[in-house]
């Protein structure tokens, strides 16, 4: 018996709409997760305790995967941006070699 691949369907354009706005949710939490933890956005000496602890509780614990997906996605942009041209000069050199 063989099996048969099921035939792909076409996604639509809302499907597509809704994973890019997910992405951007997601990119942006992430990006205020990095300006929390590195300190480059402070809060005030006022600001209360309470407030605080909650805001870095959110930071470590339901802000660390935006956080993780958007350096897991800035090394893929870095390394699709600025070593495209290397990897594939690497690539014709083995070839040739």
């Amino acid at each position: 018996m063989t099996d048969v691949a099921k035939p792909i369907k076409p996604t639509t354009w809302q499907k597509d709409l809704q994973k890019l706005v997910l992405g951007a949710v997601v990119f942006n939490l992430g990006v205020f997760g990095l300006l929390i933890k590195f300190g480059i956005i402070q809060f005030s000496s006022s600001t209360p305790e309470e407030m605080l602890y909650g805001i870095n509780t959110i930071t470590a614990k339901v802000l660390f995967i935006p956080l993780c997906l958007t350096l897991i996605g800035v090394g893929m942009l870095f390394i699709w941006v600025v070593l495209q041209e290397p990897i594939r000069e690497l690539r014709a050199w083995l070839k040739r070699h």
